[in-house]
């Protein structure tokens, strides 16, 4: 099941932002206009009698309730508990302060009930827009003095439908709607808001990311993953920084689908924004998942694990030395090995790992004593040479350090029929990565088509980061 859990809670800390846009100001009696409470010039709202009458009762009540003890000490101990939310760094100290968090937005919601029903029964006498707009920004008010979401959801939704919200504005509101409709798992109204945001042109905030988890909500992953994909599009056209948070999510989602096309386009993705080693080492973790690859493409995985540090943990390692070992390639059999001793995860002492190490060194001096390089090198070229001799040939030179004539013989072959393509341009990219070729590495990884395509993407990211200099 697709579960959406990276997100906090919408709208901690939000009342700045939407007092600011929101045009909450409200329409009164004298009495409250004397509160500064005053609506802009600009809109000038005609309330309904009935409604008039009973908002401003709503209203001047309203005032007196946000100055009351009781209520503001209540304020204050939600202020101080969401304070020690947005504070909590593991994961058990955010549950626990949740919990208080909403314990103390509970109450603090219970103490003015008298006020919100007062509200809800001003607008049964709504009868036009300039009275869904009055009693929006009350209800709005209301939600931003108690951090409830579902009354700012309540007075946002009323002045949008109003009709009086600045078009600039509009796509913001939709925005906080969309939030607070997914807080309250209203998933439908949630991606019906946030399309909206987006459509408008508002994706600050992760507003992409937001409307793709009321897809995973729902256990939609191809929907959600293409939202993600087509916001990182859009951020590419607009020269907008790319979400790594939303680029991270949809690799975890197309790993947990075995989804691995959208784990080669989210994992290159992730690490030309973001090239560390743990975005490294979870794209080609869920390449190996996802992939369902046999030895061969496993082996290019781990490749690349070793070109860019991104080895996990000692398993990687033993994957590649396994993986050599089955395949017959004692150098990088030994190299592995070195380099998981050399990192502290692996033990020259262990069983399976001092077996590859007499496997590798043996193996070493039976292709010596039988000139298998300069056999390869003899046999690849002559005119009746077969794919798997010339391929054979590419692979030895490059699993032997030999990049530069890897490379003469991988072109060798792909050139020749029934020879699989796949194969030929990933190694062909890699002999040339590995003699600092970036450029025509890249261009080599890019004719990689089928199965080994996700694999081929991840390695262009690499040969293009180290293009530039990376």
């Amino acid at each position: 099941m697709i579960r959406a859990t990276f997100l906090s809670r919408p709208a901690l800390g939000i009342a700045l932002a939407l007092a600011a846009v929101s045009g909450a100001s409200l329409i009164a009696s004298p009495a409250i206009a004397a509160e500064k409470q005053k609506a802009p010039a600009a809109l000038k709202l005609k309330l309904s009698k009935e409604f008039q009458v009973a908002s401003n009762a709503v209203l001047a009540a309203w005032t007196n309730t946000k100055k009351r003890p009781d209520v503001l000490a209540k304020q204050a101990e939600l202020k101080a508990a969401e304070s020690t939310l947005m504070a909590a760094t593991t994961r058990r100290a955010q549950t626990e302060a949740q919990k208080v968090y909403d314990a103390k937005a509970a109450e603090l919601v219970a103490l003015v009930k008298p006020d919100t029903d007062a509200l809800d029964g001003a607008m049964t006498k709504v009868v036009g827009n300039d009275d869904k707009y009055q009693a929006g920004a009350i209800a709005l008010d209301m939600g931003l003095f108690t951090s409830s979401q579902g009354l700012q959801r309540k007075g946002l939704d009323l002045q949008l439908q109003s009709g009086f919200v600045p078009a600039d504005k509009v796509p913001l509101f939709n925005y906080y709607v969309g939030k607070f409709a997914y807080g309250a798992k209203d998933y439908m109204a949630a991606r019906t808001a946030l399309q909206a945001a987006t459509a408008g042109g508002y994706h600050d905030g992760e507003a992409d990311r937001y409307l793709a988890e009321t897809y995973f909500a729902q256990n939609d992953g191809p929907g959600g993953m293409k939202i993600l994909r087509d916001a990182n599009e859009l951020a590419r056209t607009q020269g907008r920084a790319a979400s790594t948070e939303g680029l991270r999510r949809g690799l975890k989602v197309a790993n947990d689908v075995l989804d691995v096309t959208n784990v080669g386009y989210f994992g290159s993705e992730l690490i030309k924004a973001q090239p560390n080693t743990e975005n490294w080492g979870d794209a080609l973790a869920a390449l190996r998942r996802a992939g369902k690859y046999d030895k061969y493409v496993l082996l290019d995985i781990a490749r690349l694990a070793d070109r860019t540090a991104s080895y996990a943990n000692g398993s990687d390692y033993m994957e590649m030395v396994q993986i050599g070992t089955n395949l017959g390639l004692p150098k990088e059999v030994l190299k592995a090995v070195e380099a998981g001793v050399a990192a502290g995860k692996l033990n020259r002492g262990d069983i399976a790992v001092a077996d590859a190490i007499n496997v590798a060194n043996a193996r070493i001096k039976t292709d010596t004593a039988q000139n298998l390089l300069g056999g390869y090198d003899r046999d690849g070229r002559l005119p009746t040479a077969k794919v798997a001799t010339v391929v054979g040939a590419g692979d030895s030179f490059l699993s032997y350090g030999q990049p530069a004539k890897a490379e003469e013989f991988y072109k060798l072959a792909s050139a020749m029929p029934g020879a699989d393509q796949g194969l030929v341009f990933s190694r062909m990219g890699i002999a040339q990565y590995d003699q600092g070729k970036f450029a025509e590495a890249e261009a080599s990884f890019a004719k990689v088509t089928g199965a080994r395509a996700p694999v081929a993407q991840v390695w262009a990211v690499q040969a293009g980061i180290k293009a530039k200099g990376g």
